[in-house]
């Protein structure tokens, strides 16, 4: 931003929050007490938080708002409400406070810009500066004491200028020392040009009991040795009684009372201090004395308070700005519609005021979309929706993707209350697994293995002869494992099958996976168990034509070469054995749906620790997900007008999708006559195909977390923008850790956009995701 436009915008701010226009003595009186603006700075377990307030705003939402855009403008950032310090009650801080010594001088060097250091926070503490509007004496007086200190005309110095504020320094810590640090580099960061400034322990209200005492002390001395009456003890005893339990409501919240504090006025006559050599010196070097004479004795000392700094507007506006290279401080949570706290649905979180927010339960079938960085909080909401659907829906059917890790399963049982079964896709050979090819006869699940790996492959991988090779070989497999005495046979000619291997291993000798002498000799087994005509058809499309010694008339090379396609997808997804383990109980979809079944599906990692290899999950996700689909247009129709639904979760929904983005639109689209609800979150949209992304993103709730990439940020607040334009992508890039931005309707429709914090999902014995 241009530099003037920001002072012009800084000193604006300052008009609007009282730090410039004198104010008619009703005002004055109203706020003697209340400080003009305030600007907190809090680091807590390593994150940092920025607020600004103007508590002389309070009661005219209006007048508080305009001020608030105002300054977002200078520092160009977006205003918004969020929650008090969370460190004002806390009785383990030690709090400091500035102090101007006696012999603090003024150099020329003071600043008032946006290029200013920024209030840095001690770890578990804050800093505090507290502004209010110089008085007409104080005015007079730093005009005067600026003049003398640069021995030059003042009204051209950059604190002589309009919205000049007394500040005052505060900062607090566990630790003194860390305390009395942050207030020195809190003070550094004022650029005001004094030295010898430095931080004193604030003790509020022990000087009142000290006076009270020492009164009390000394009529008492009096009545004792002098005889005087003692009456004036028994008005200082109360008074020293008072002080005291001042003192000690003082200590009780000692950050809080530090922070609200405003700075104080110095009420006696104007300080003078002796003038030496260096304060007749100009600005060129040379000495104003004139020859000989004696010059001045006495000049202005410091203004004001010795705990109050003079500070000009551009300077406390840029103290409210991001870092450079960083978003602007957090966003936290802000005051929600009353559709959130009149819903009937599951718990999000809590807004400003700590009033519950809640979903409509009727919003559940239009969706909820989740977004937002790793370690976001993206996986924590998914637990609480998840809990609350458990806990309040008997007719609820859940069935979670474990697509990352298996860390959460633990979890999910214990907020299931039991219900949960659990589907390891890597596990053991005596642990069921899902059967993607569901019922029917062995050309039914093979034409389905061809559509699900079609469809799980990038576009144009899978097509024409491929896919009919894809079903020809699992058609052959399916039927040669089914037959009593293939393992025998297939030991005669010198296949090796071992007990898990099924019939994607047979799928995959036939499309020459062993070579095209396995290849034979699993056609010479098969002959031998007599094969019907489709099977012989199926062999005959895949290996071609045979010569009347048996052998195939078609050449190795060719073979090789028209085979090649599908046989590098059957030899991807037997990467995964364990997924096609012949001994695993297998357990279909319609089985699942039909007993209403409540299962994770663990994909990624399994519980038993081994892994899938790399880029199946992104494969297997695609087709379990469309099997599923196909499942639930089989068994749920009707299911939503009977009052039952499918709540199908993952916590990453670009490893479920695939570019054809068919099924997760579907999912939204459709999937609600069959009952189903879509409970999915991503770290990055722009994963997702257009298709998919375009259905995620019009999900009837969509919750984002902090996204720091601004072309994610960008999209995502197109979408929450509820018509104020206060939500652009810089404010999605500076939501707080554990906040998220809600949008999602009411019972008249859309509500605004709220952020609100969310608790942590929490089973009974304490486990958390």
């Amino acid at each position: 931003m241009d530099p003037d436009e920001f002072q012009n915008r800084a000193l604006q701010a300052a008009t609007l929050a009282g730090l410039v226009d004198s104010p008619s003595p009703g005002e004055w009186l109203r706020n003697i007490n209340v400080p003009a603006m305030m600007v907190v700075a809090e680091r807590h377990d390593g994150s940092d938080r920025l607020l600004v307030c103007f508590p002389q705003c309070e009661g005219d939402e209006a007048l508080e708002t305009r001020t608030a855009r105002e300054l977002g403008g200078a520092v160009q950032g977006v205003p918004r409400e969020t929650e008090p310090p969370s460190s004002i009650g806390r009785g383990d801080l030690r709090v400091v406070h500035s102090h101007v010594k006696r012999n603090a001088r003024l150099s020329r060097a003071s600043q008032d810009g946006a290029d200013v250091t920024k209030l840095t926070a001690p770890e578990d503490g804050f800093v505090c500066l507290t502004a209010r509007r110089l008085g007409r004496w104080e005015t007079e007086r730093v005009r005067s004491w600026v003049s003398d200190e640069t021995n030059s005309q003042a009204d051209g110095n950059k604190l002589r200028k309009p919205g000049v504020a007394a500040v005052r320094v505060t900062a607090g810590s566990p630790s003194l020392a860390d305390a009395r640090t942050a207030c020195q580099q809190g003070m550094a960061s004022l650029r005001t040009g004094l030295d010898h400034t430095v931080s004193w322990k604030s003790r509020p209200g022990l000087g009142l009991v000290l006076l009270s005492g020492a009164l009390f002390t000394a009529v008492l001395t009096a009545w004792l040795v002098y005889d005087l009456p003692v009456w004036p003890a028994f008005p200082l005893l109360a008074l020293l009684a008072v002080s005291v339990l001042r003192l000690l409501r003082l200590r009780s919240d000692l950050p809080g009372h530090e922070m609200f504090r405003t700075p104080r006025h110095y009420w006696w006559a104007a300080r003078k201090r002796t003038a030496d050599s260096d304060d007749f010196k100009s600005r060129f070097g040379g000495d104003d004395r004139d020859e000989g004479a004696p010059g001045r004795r006495l000049v202005r000392a410091y203004a004001l308070q010795r705990s109050s700094l003079p500070v000009p507007p551009g300077t406390l506006a840029a103290l409210c700005a991001p870092e450079r290279g960083k978003a602007m401080s957090k966003s936290g949570a802000t005051f929600a519609a009353d559709g959130f706290r009149d819903a009937d649905g599951p718990l999000i979180g809590y807004d400003a005021a700590n009033n519950p927010v809640r979903l409509r339960r009727d919003t559940l079938y239009g969706g909820v979309a989740i977004v937002g960085e790793a370690g976001s909080g993206k996986t924590n909401l998914i637990d609480l929706l998840q809990s609350w659907l458990w806990s309040h829906e008997e007719d609820n059917q859940m069935v979670s993707f474990e697509v990352k890790t298996a860390n959460r399963v633990p979890l999910l049982r214990e907020l299931s209350h039991g219900r949960l079964k659990v589907i390891d896709m890597m596990g053991l050979p005596d642990e069921p697994v899902i059967d993607m090819l569901g019922p029917g006869d062995i050309e039914t699940r093979s034409q389905r293995f061809a559509d699900l790996v079609r469809f799980a492959y990038p576009a144009g991988s899978v097509m024409g002869a491929s896919l009919a090779q894809l079903h020809d070989a699992a058609l052959v497999g399916q039927w040669f494992v089914a037959q009593p005495k293939a393992r025998e046979y297939a030991a005669k000619v010198g296949i090796t099958l071992d007990a898990g291997d099924g019939w994607l291993t047979v799928a995959h000798i036939v499309l020459l996976g062993r070579g095209v002498q396995q290849a034979t000799m699993l056609l010479k087994a098969s002959d031998a168990l007599r094969p019907p005509a489709e099977i012989r058809d199926a062999y005959a499309r895949l290996l071609g034509e045979r010569r009347g010694t048996g052998k195939l008339a078609m050449s190795d090379t060719m073979l090789m070469n028209k085979l090649s396609a599908p046989l590098n997808k059957v030899s991807d997804l037997l990467k995964a054995s364990p997924v096609f383990d012949a001994r695993r109980p297998k357990v279909t979809w319609d089985f699942v749906l039909q007993r209403r079944l409540d299962i994770a599906i663990v994909l990624s990692v399994s519980t038993r620790g081994a892994s899938i290899p790399a880029g199946l999950p992104d494969i297997l996700g695609p087709m379990l997900l469309k099997s599923l689909r196909e499942s639930v247009e089989r068994v749920c129709g009707g299911w939503q007008r009977d009052g039952r639904s499918l709540t199908v979760v993952c916590d990453e929904l670009s490893m479920l999708s695939a570019d054809d983005g068919s099924v997760v639109a579907w999912m939204r689209e459709k999937g609600r006559e069959f009952g189903v609800e879509c409970l999915f979150a991503t770290q990055n949209s722009r994963q997702l195909n257009d298709e998919v992304r375009n259905s995620f993103l019009g999900y009837m709730t969509v919750a984002s977390f902090l996204i720091g990439n601004p072309q994610i940020s960008d999209e995502v607040a197109t979408v929450l923008d509820d018509g104020t334009g206060e939500w652009t992508g810089a404010r999605v890039r500076s939501i707080a850790k554990y906040h998220v931005a809600l949008k999602t309707r009411g019972k008249d429709g859309p509500l605004p956009t709220a952020v609100v914090r969310v608790p942590l999902a929490k089973s009974k014995s304490g486990l958390t995701a």
